[in-house]
């Protein structure tokens, strides 16, 4: 064909269908390809804006949840004053950081760390003021080694499984030390050591605890814990594993507020200014402790009177609470007694004074401005608490009840008391 045919022929009708044809098999061609021989690039590209929405759901609504909280505060079954009120917030602001910490280490559980769980701004369920609490995650069905020295706490010092806040089981662990007071002890797995405990079926936390009576002369234990069977290297974090853990913060959180708060409002209305006999909460306290609960319910001219008998108890103590079940601040105030800090009269009885204003007198127990709260006493190495008997009075009543040669105790003496207990704090709660 001449050449000028040819180029004729290309500008016809039918030469520029030619053309379109060619030009659309090869688009055709083209996204065949796309779609067949790169899988990979289309999969990202239909993958990634759905998981920016899963973690963006995922993360409105455990913001939506940690917004719901605040309605409890504003129950009505709340104490209406400003004290309750505020450190009700501050109790949601602690326990939000205690869940987020347990959802964060659940989700890592072949590499289990003892950590402190208890402290100043995260205490709930009324911790000892006396304690030394730390917990590691753990897995049902792993193998662990937990090993360290022994301090010199009077209390018990021992180990506990929990499920969620249910008690499954707990040791002493003196009973697997040596005379100067070291101690190995294997969990869980197949048997390798004569100090061997098995792990309880559904433990999630493995809970050590020591409670000190003498703060000026006792020291704390060192724990040591690991996991014998874990498996080396990691895994990246996914979006999936992000959600559950947003999730595992909205269950646990969600669920135990207002778990413990029912607990605080069934002392409330059942207990106002008297303490109950001392005895054993087995479903989530320590065996090992015989537990008094009450609620004292004051006015500024007003005090509760505990009288207390002796008792062969190694450890006993009496501590105060606020409304949601923290422990009062027993380092910048005294709220608490053990048995080594109070008096013992001249009668042979302890006489513990509950009261916001200052007596003046021994084993005053501070309310710190609080109009009413939680009473907690613990009792450790009996079998039968002791008897008490609590008197509400006015404080101008207080003298004629107490015996009469009760000394004084001038300011200068609380302070002194005071600056005790914070140096002992230091230390318990040192890294």
């Amino acid at each position: 064909m001449p050449k000028s045919t040819l180029l004729h022929w290309k500008n016809t009708m039918w030469g520029g269908h030619v053309n379109k044809f060619i030009r659309y098999q090869a688009l055709f061609f083209i996204g065949v390809l796309i779609i067949f021989v790169a899988p990979t690039s289309a999969t990202e590209i239909d993958k990634t804006p759905s998981q920016r929405a899963l973690l963006a759901n995922a993360w409105a609504d455990f913001a939506d949840q940690i917004k719901a909280m605040g309605n409890v505060i504003q129950q009505d079954t709340v104490p209406d004053n400003p004290i309750d009120l505020a450190e009700g917030y501050r109790y949601l602001l602690g326990q939000l950081a205690e869940h987020i910490e347990v959802a964060l280490y659940r989700s890592d559980l072949n590499d289990p760390l003892l950590r402190y769980s208890i402290s100043k701004f995260r205490n709930t369920a009324m911790p000892s003021s006396d304690g030394h609490y730390v917990n590691a995650q753990i897995d049902d069905g792993g193998s662990y080694r937990l090993w360290g020295k022994l301090g010199t706490a009077k209390g018990n010092i021992s180990f506990q499984f929990y499920s969620s806040v249910n008690s499954l089981a707990e040791a002493n662990i003196r009973d697997f030390a040596d005379a100067d007071g070291m101690f190995d002890i294997q969990i869980g797995g197949e048997r390798q050591s004569e100090n061997w405990v098995p792990l309880p079926k559904g433990a999630q936390m493995i809970f050590i605890r020591e409670y000190f009576s003498d703060w000026q002369n006792e020291h704390k234990s060192e724990f040591f814990f690991d996991r014998l069977d874990r498996v080396p290297g990691g895994e990246p974090l996914s979006p999936e594993k992000l959600v559950s853990i947003l999730e595992a913060v909205e269950k646990s959180y969600g669920g135990q507020i207002p778990y413990w708060k029912m607990r605080m409002d069934q002392i409330r209305a059942t207990h106002k200014n008297e303490v109950t006999p001392p005895k054993v909460m087995a479903d989530v306290g320590l065996l090992a402790n015989m537990y008094g609960t009450g609620w004292f319910d004051l006015k500024e001219d007003e005090a509760l009177l505990i009288e207390l008998e002796q008792t062969d108890a190694m450890y006993w103590s009496i501590q105060l609470g606020n409304y949601w079940g923290e422990a009062l601040d027993y380092v910048s105030y005294i709220p608490s007694i053990t048995g080594d800090q109070a008096y013992l009269a001249s009668d042979g009885q302890y006489w513990v004074v509950i009261a916001n204003k200052n007596p003046g007198v021994p084993n005053w127990l501070d309310t710190e401005h609080h109009p009413e709260g939680m009473i907690f006493t613990r009792f450790q190495g009996v079998k039968e608490g002791p008897a008490y008997r609590v008197h509400h009075i006015k404080l101008n009543e207080l003298q004629k009840l107490l015996p009469a040669d009760t000394p004084k105790i001038s300011n200068e003496q609380h302070n002194a008391e005071l600056r005790r207990r914070q140096d002992h704090m230091v230390k318990r709660w040192a890294p």
